[in-house]
């Protein structure tokens, strides 16, 4: 660095060099200082190294221009990053190549519920494990410059399990050198929930449009269907199948006599007793009233429905009892 005398420096750049406060406060206490002074006329930085003495004050300085530039490239890059984190719709977070947090969104801090922590030095990977368990390879991935995807993910927060998905970006700086990870949070489990709900909803639908509502078996027009199925079956197997219609005798007097509840009930118990004497993959249906069929699929003759249907007498020996109702 070249040394010359301060008066020299002031004539070469500026005369209000001397009101800068670290010159006047390196002359107040006669002790050396190191500053970095912004000559604004000549539009460049200087870092200087101040020694008072008795006889006047020696000045070593090296101009830092380019690296006070290449500074505020750095902090406007940050600050452009903060604002992209900050305007992204979902949570996000940037962090360095070991995983430790550099920048994260705001809402980051309230889904993973790192609000009121230090996030200096946190790693993402103590904060959600269950992402490097599913993506093992995630490192060698995101160096190697690929964007990663992933499906929904289970991740159990303070004991309640949700589910997110991940994009994972590399972030590469001014150089082109590897910076660390753009981290995306995407957290769909009101979606799922919200899925689970239209699901069970449309099975409720399709059970209601096919199925008895007193007895929950199969109505007139699933039996349709699934007699349909059995004769198809039967015809590619070369196999029979059985078709029975019951109806109960003086229904209609339980009705008038002990009331529709008992007759509901009745009905309910019909069902039940039907259920026992056939396997699951014969069919039950109420086709509507007091009246019934069974579909008795892969059968191999009549004998084997007359079996049936014994079994369906003998069910039906028993008394039917509600109550004090018989």
């Amino acid at each position: 660095c070249p040394k010359v005398m301060l008066e020299t420096a002031l004539s070469a750049f500026s005369a209000d060099f001397l009101a800068v406060a670290p010159v006047t406060d390196a002359r107040a206490s006669n002790e050396a200082k190191l500053v970095d002074l912004e000559l604004k006329s000549k539009n460049i930085w200087l870092r200087c190294r101040l020694y008072p003495g008795p006889t006047g004050m020696s000045l070593y300085f090296i101009d830092v221009t380019h690296e006070k530039a290449r500074s505020g490239e750095e902090i406007v890059s940050l600050s452009l990053l903060r604002q992209l984190l900050d305007t992204s719709p979902e949570p996000a977070a940037l962090v360095a190549t070991n995983w430790r947090y550099l920048l994260v969104r705001r809402s980051w801090q309230r889904s993973f519920q790192l609000e009121g922590r230090a996030l200096e030095g946190l790693s993402h990977k103590k904060v959600t494990p269950a992402l490097f368990e599913a993506l093992p390879d995630v490192d060698v991935r995101l160096k190697a410059g690929e964007e990663i995807k992933t499906a929904e993910l289970p991740l159990q927060l303070a004991g309640q399990e949700e589910w997110v998905r991940w994009e994972l970006r590399p972030w590469f700086d001014d150089r082109r050198q590897l910076g660390g990870y753009l981290l995306y949070a995407i957290f769909t489990t009101e979606l799922r929930q919200q899925r689970r709900v239209v699901v069970e909803q449309r099975e409720k639908e399709r059970k209601l449009a096919y199925h008895d509502l007193l007895t929950g078996l199969p109505n007139r027009q699933l039996v349709y269907d699934r007699l349909n199925e059995a004769l198809t079956r039967a015809y590619r197997q070369l196999g029979k199948v059985g078709l029975m219609f019951l109806d109960l005798d003086g229904f209609k007097k339980v009705n008038d006599t002990l009331g529709h509840d008992v007759g509901d009930m009745l009905l309910k118990e019909v069902a039940n007793r039907l259920r026992n004497c056939v396997r699951q993959t014969d069919t039950i249906a109420r086709l509507g009233g007091d009246e019934f069929t069974v579909i008795l699929s892969g059968i191999n003759g009549a004998d084997d429905a007359a079996l049936v249907a014994q079994k369906i007498i003998d069910a039906f020996a028993p008394t039917f009892t509600f109550g004090d109702k018989v």
